[in-house]
């Protein structure tokens, strides 16, 4: 491997290493242990160093992967022998049980994201917003006249734009980034970005640095100019803010992980993704709906499978035919336990974890709030320690020494405190 990658050692691969960071000889490691007896032990070790504010603080860093709460009846139920299976069911062999469970889900998402249809989940949220995008691409096209040209507010997730544009690249379309301006998409600037060519006028809401943005201006914007407006969402924070459906948005997607699901080191995930009924033949993914058997009983089955790539093969309306069927049923039961006011609850207890975060941040010396625009969970500050947040220099170069620090229904008070304390 070294000779394959032009490395003559060991030690030249390992050149740009600090010396003091390599171990030279191999560490005196304990004999391995059971699974019981390692919980036991690295649980021995959290009580045994309470004292340290960084070890307590355990206060997530956002991005869209921050632990949230779940119901023991999630776990319970999603891993019953019946829905816990290592196979994906298909129409064959699809149970009603499954098919039922996964039109429960699409009727939950499509209210709650303000759509009048959803279907049975994608990938993730990255890949339900590069599959909106085509999709508008679809929509907005009129014979020799293609639309394959998307308008992207910077202030949308990074790593969801990073997958678009693989996506985009791959099919030779343009997507145009727009600036963002003080935490918040630059209004200006999409009015002149938005052209004939223009498919879909791209914008997040809560944004990427947990701005609210008003998307009604947006959306006449993007209609005016003949494209649809594609936003992206939390769906966490959807119990005390109005959806983007309600507020004109075209297509809505978002990343289902806050919705009984656990952060699993960044992924897999779940897609979720909405829209009006109008376009419901270039919807991507799965569709459930409901019908009758020969003897007159309801029944669930998959539906307008014609769109997909097992049948459609090169003309059809995603090469995706398949969901992530598991978390749906997860995020089904979750969002059944919850209901709407479980749902206003976390939102309310999040704005206010969020909140004292955000006051917390205000008596910190050398810190300072760095955009003032309304917030639900997530807020951006600079300042010079390390254990601000998120460093977001990696995907906004100009925004050098700022964080974004980002609160659940999970963030306590104590954890706000020491995060203070280990700032300072």
């Amino acid at each position: 491997m070294l000779t394959a990658i032009g490395c003559a050692s060991i030690d030249e691969l390992y050149r740009d290493v600090p010396e003091h960071l390599l171990l030279r000889e191999a560490p005196a490691l304990p004999p391995a242990l059971s699974e019981t007896d390692l919980v036991t032990e690295l649980q021995r070790l959290t009580d045994e160093h309470p004292s340290d504010p960084r070890a307590r603080a355990a206060f997530p860093l956002g991005g869209g992967w921050e632990p949230h709460a779940s119901s023991a009846l999630v776990h319970r139920l999603a891993t019953l022998p019946p829905f816990l299976t290592a196979y994906t069911p298909y129409q064959a062999e699809a149970s009603q049980g499954i098919l039922q469970a996964f039109h429960e889900f699409q009727t939950m998402i499509a209210a709650l994201l303000g759509c009048e249809i959803a279907n049975a989940s994608l990938y993730d949220g990255a890949t339900g917003l590069a599959e909106a995008a085509f999709m508008a691409g679809e929509i907005t096209s009129r014979g020799k006249n293609r639309r394959e040209r998307a308008v992207v507010s910077e202030t949308v997730a990074p790593h969801a734009r990073a997958v678009m544009q693989s996506y985009f690249d791959a099919a030779g379309w343009e997507m145009v980034t727009i600036p963002q301006r003080g935490g918040t998409s630059d209004i200006d600037r999409v009015r002149d970005a938005i052209d004939e060519r223009t498919c879909a006028l791209v914008m997040a809401h809560p944004n990427f640095f947990g701005g609210l943005e008003d998307l009604r201006p947006v959306a006449e914007l993007a209609h005016g100019g003949g494209a649809l407006l594609v936003a992206m969402t939390e769906p966490s924070v959807l119990g005390i803010i109005e959806s983007p459906g309600a507020m004109g948005a075209d297509v809505v997607v978002a990343d289902g992980c806050s919705l009984g699901l656990t952060p699993f080191a960044g992924g897999d995930t779940l897609g979720l993704f909405a829209c009006r009924k109008d376009f419901i033949r270039k919807v991507p993914g799965r569709l459930v709906g409901t019908t009758k058997d020969s003897e007159g009983r309801r029944a669930h089955t998959l539906t307008l499978q014609t769109r997909e790539q097992h049948i459609r093969r090169e003309k059809a309306t995603s090469n995706i035919c398949t969901n992530q069927g598991l978390h749906a049923l997860r995020a089904a039961i979750h969002l059944i336990c919850l209901g709407p006011q479980g749902l206003r609850e976390i939102g309310l207890a999040t704005l206010a974890a969020a909140q004292a975060a955000r006051a917390a941040a205000n008596e910190m010396p050398g810190v300072e709030i760095a955009f003032d625009t309304p917030s639900a969970q997530s807020f951006v500050v600079t300042g010079q320690s390390p254990h601000l947040g998120l460093p977001l220099e990696r995907w906004y170069p100009d925004l050098t020494s700022h964080f974004l620090v980002t609160a659940s229904e999970l963030t306590t008070a104590e954890q706000v405190k020491a995060w203070k304390e280990a700032v300072q």
